[in-house]
């Protein structure tokens, strides 16, 4: 679960990213309310969009990785439930199992019929 979160607040953090590098990446000055100036400053900008990729990459990368490893959890998961349904814990003839229900349901079936046969 953790590797989930922090692929997902790396991602986050990408669109965090965004807003503080226009911030810190323009600058507008403004003399005597007439004319005003933009400065751009690259190399501020350039490094912000390195970062914001890098963040993205990382993220995403952690994701898909422990997304596949959540799958594979999930379906031993299903599958130990599934065999604990069909078998029974220790898959004992005592034990309340499906199979067992079954074979209970064929003999009782299978008595029955003999008993109509006579």
């Amino acid at each position: 679960m953790a590797p989930i979160v922090v692929g997902t607040g790396l991602l986050a953090g990408t669109l965090a990213t965004v807003p503080a590098v226009m911030a810190f990446g323009v600058q507008t000055t403004t003399v005597l309310f007439v004319l005003s100036t933009t400065t751009v400053s690259i190399p501020v900008l350039a490094a912000g969009v390195v970062g914001a990729g890098a963040l993205a990459v990382s993220g995403s990368t952690v994701l898909k990785r422990y997304s596949g490893h959540a799958r594979t959890r999930l379906e031993r998961r299903c599958l130990a439930a599934a065999r604990l349904m069909v078998f029974g814990k220790t898959g004992s003839p005592e034990e309340n199992s499906i199979l067992n229900s079954i074979q209970a349901m064929v003999l009782r079936a299978g008595e029955a019929r003999l008993k109509d046969t006579r």
